[in-house]
């Protein structure tokens, strides 16, 4: 009798840890397609380069657990499919929010000031210098 509750431990133990390394390999995977969506968002919005301040554009990017972006992204209406980058910007954001309630992800609540968009050199950036 002591050899089957001894067995059943032994089971129950090892199920445990296949569970848990199972749970950390499907997080790390989460957070890698994270990594991989924000990758993609960079690529798109491109090399921000504008002929002046009004091709200048940006948009919230992140989700913080208290609500907010986590960042703000710079990207110029002239080189950036902009309708393409707002829609993978809304993806990510929302999968991160997922991610944050899924595995309790907590944040500082600070919330960024958003950029003043200006040209300088003929690319879009935060003249705030952030």
């Amino acid at each position: 009798m002591k050899n089957l509750n001894l067995e059943k431990f032994v089971f129950v133990f090892m199920l445990l840890i296949f569970v848990s390394c199972d749970s950390q390999d499907k997080q790390d995977d989460d957070f890698a397609k994270l990594a991989d969506m924000k990758q993609t968002i960079l690529i798109v919005a491109g090399s921000a380069s504008g002929n002046d301040s009004t091709d200048c554009r940006y948009v919230g990017l992140g989700s913080k657990a208290c609500g907010g972006p986590v960042e703000y992204l710079v990207y110029s209406i002239v080189d950036t499919d902009t309708l393409l980058l707002l829609e993978l910007v809304e993806n990510y954001n929302k999968f991160e929010d997922e991610l944050n309630r899924k595995y309790g992800i907590a944040s500082d609540c600070s919330i960024p000031s958003p950029p003043v968009v200006g040209l300088v050199n003929g690319r879009c950036v935060d003249l705030k210098g952030n």
